[in-house]
């Protein structure tokens, strides 16, 4: 991102307790949620603001609601016995 992430090895340095992220990390969450299970490059992103990457996440979100919307509409509904 242009602004506000360092280097990974600060991020590494900033991990919490078993279990839970630090502050540092879940900051930059949205960054590595777009980098594991969306595939984009870390190169890619490094050239993004924050705000760029959060409009991306609400496009894939809304994105998620019309095809779990549409697939809803398509299901039989089950008989009430």
């Amino acid at each position: 991102m242009k602004k506000g992430r360092d280097a990974t090895a600060k991020s590494v340095k900033g991990l919490g307790e078993v279990g839970e992220l630090s502050e540092e990390i879940k900051a930059e969450l949205p960054y590595w949620t777009l980098v594991v299970d969306h595939n984009w490059s870390p190169r890619q992103l490094d050239e993004m603001t924050m705000e760029e990457i959060q409009i991306i996440h609400a496009i894939i979100d809304m994105r998620d609601d019309y095809k779990t919307a549409i697939e809803g509409k398509g299901k039989k509904k089950e008989p009430k016995w």
